[in-house]
């Protein structure tokens, strides 16, 4: 669940071409085009020699009637005809010839992303568990920034484990995304860029910003640091540019293009790109558990962020800590957990030791300068109002977990997916469509794809709620969800096709295809399915309990969106309502639970 400003990474083909112009998406990244010395790469996918490679994706059958059902167009003589135009038009089909030759170039260095700026509604915040040995957030600090450098080096050197699913070895070239990462605006485009920079992190406190270098500074050290710059900040005083990083994309947009062209603004922003990660210091804050942590550190302090950061680590007055990763820096679900849940296994093994550092080497550094017209910020409140939520968001289901269904040979998402269906219907109305996010770190260099699992068979049970009817729907999601990790998607292609283009050549296809997809739609040929409810289920890892947006709602859903992780014997499930969306999020969980218990009564029946 991710991109409200590209109707989300895993749209219906009918709609890639409004949001691509809207995301003002990058072609093809590649080492030669890095411009800024300081600009490690522009590959998306980072190689690190070291970790074994996936195999690549395969492609999908070229014929046009896979076409026709893939992009959801009823086939007749005349669409048939339509797509063949439009896509021999457009270049498409010299494109495709080509790419088995230049599938992995294409995949590693393209930007299917956009990359997105609205970060409240695209990035995910993971609470930390708690450190008992530290209430004083500038130890927690502390440790955790030299938690974070130990991975950052462990990652580069290729040392990390890989990620597995059973004997495969998954791809491993997000994880460098997590260091010295960023968002930029450059020509009126949005783009990620990547630092070569490796000693130097930002620190946020009270909407101030500091570089500071961390070298290799021992915790305690770190934590004098720490505490020279809050007390610094005290007196200090600068524009709450946090605020900015909040905003909506068209904000943005515009924003950061006046601000590149102003010069103290530009070299401010280039110093925020050049550092390896944001730490921001909430101590004002003082959560009472991790479900308030995960909200005040996705929502409570927008002015105190610096969302344009791929990693931000959120520290509260209480010692309590939480991690934000930016899906728009190509960070998915899985690594963002596991890279939070690494972060927090180091810094519970540090040590802090008696500092021995002198004075020369804690000065505090300067405060970054600003130039900034407060209207911009006002904008960017706005656009946060526009989407902030105060329920509750985050909730537990006990009780029921992947033991029961197991122990009834049932796999637990699936039967989730069903409750969740029959809870959806009994709140509207009406049968919804529910589109499941799924990993595909099986293959080289592909992210995420995702795929209706509202099957006819769901909707049969969800109506009659007979046993008979069970298995069928468990089934059919698990066949849909294979078949949508079988082969690269044409939505993937289409945008790849585009993205790869330079010039006229990109101009011709957006104007071909885009074309035949409005005419496509004005003649009804189009079978638009709305996304009403979209969800995931990342990995569970004990030392990041809590992933999601908390306190956000989401503008790219009808209904409402989830994650939701199946334990042994309980449900974690963080909830997102749609802007249009009016039943409280309690009574959305009651209903879950309610349809839960039923599901649990048929499968002990059977």
């Amino acid at each position: 669940m991710q991109d409200p400003n590209r109707n989300t990474r895993h749209r219906h083909t009918q709609h890639w071409k409004w949001s691509l112009i809207r995301d003002g998406s990058s072609g093809p990244y590649s080492n030669a085009a890095c411009a800024d010395p300081g600009e490690r790469t522009r590959e998306i996918y980072e190689h690190i020699p070291g970790y074994p490679q996936p195999p690549l994706i395969p492609l999908p059958p070229m014929d046009i009637e896979h076409f026709l059902k893939a992009s959801g167009i009823r086939s007749t003589k005349l669409t048939r005809w339509l797509v063949s135009s439009g896509l021999r038009m457009s270049g498409y089909h010299r494109f495709v010839n080509g790419l088995p030759q230049h599938l992995e170039e294409v995949l590693r260095t393209t930007n299917t992303r956009g990359p997105a700026l609205f970060a409240p509604v695209i990035a995910a915040t993971l609470a930390l568990a708690d450190d008992e040995r530290h209430e004083d957030p500038m130890a927690r600090a502390a440790t955790l920034i030299v938690a974070a450098r130990q991975l950052r080096e462990m990652v580069f050197r290729g040392q990390l484990e890989p990620d597995r699913l059973g004997d495969e070895v998954l791809e491993m070239g997000q994880y460098p995304n997590l260091f010295a990462t960023s968002l930029m605006i450059e020509q009126g485009e949005a783009r990620i860029f990547k630092s070569r920079v490796t000693d130097r992190i930002m620190v946020a406190v009270a909407g101030r910003f500091y570089p500071l270098e961390i070298g290799a500074k021992g915790a305690a050290e770190l934590m004098d640091d720490l505490r020279r710059i809050v007390d610094r900040a005290k007196v200090e005083e600068s524009p709450p540019v946090g605020w900015l990083t909040n905003a909506s994309q068209k904000t943005q947009l515009k924003i950061f293009e006046r601000m590149e062209r102003n010069d103290l603004c530009r070299q401010s922003l280039a110093t925020m790109r050049h550092s390896l990660f944001t730490l921001c210091l909430d101590t004002e804050y003082r959560p009472v558990n991790l479900r308030m942590a995960a909200m005040a550190a996705h929502r409570g302090n927008p002015g105190n962020r610096w969302f344009h950061s791929s990693l931000q680590l959120v520290v509260f007055g209480n010692g309590r800590a939480c991690a934000i990763c930016n899906f728009s820096a190509y960070l998915d679900g899985n690594t963002m957990i596991r890279s939070a849940a690494e972060i927090q296994q180091r810094a519970a093994r540090i040590i802090i030791s008696p500092s021995v550092t002198s004075e020369a080497k804690s000065m505090v550094p300067p405060l970054i300068g600003w130039r900034v017209d407060p209207r911009w910020i006002e904008k960017a409140m706005d656009d946060w109002r526009q989407v902030a939520d105060s329920q509750p968001a985050t909730f537990t289901i006990g009780g029921i977990g992947r033991s029961f269904f197991l122990a009834h040979r049932i796999d637990p998402v699936p039967a989730f997916i069903v409750a969740l269906g029959l809870a959806a219907k009994r709140l509207t109305g009406r049968t919804t469509s529910i589109s499941q996010f799924l990993a595909m770190s099986k293959f080289r260099c592909m992210d995420l794809v995702s795929t209706t699992v509202t099957t006819p068979e769901v909707e049969r049970f969800i109506e009659t709620l007979a046993p008979a009817d069970l298995h069928p729907a468990i089934e059919s999601q698990r066949i849909r969800c294979r078949t949508a990790r079988a082969t690269l998607p044409i939505d993937d292609l289409i945008s790849l096709f585009v993205l790869s283009r330079r010039g006229m050549a990109r101009f011709r296809a957006m104007t071909a295809i885009g074309a035949m997809f409005a005419i496509l739609e004005v003649l009804g040929k189009t079978n638009h399915t709305p996304r009403d409810i979209v969800v995931s289920h990342p990995e569970i890892y004990p030392e990041a309990p809590i992933i999601g947006r908390p306190g956000i709602r989401l503008p790219y859903v009808r209904c409402f969106g989830l994650h939701y992780q199946i334990h042994p014997d309980m449900i974690n499930i963080t909830v997102m309502p749609g802007t249009k969306w009016k039943i409280p999020n309690e009574t959305l969980i009651a209903e879950i639970e309610r349809a839960l218990r039923e599901i649990e009564e048929i499968i002990s029946a059977i």
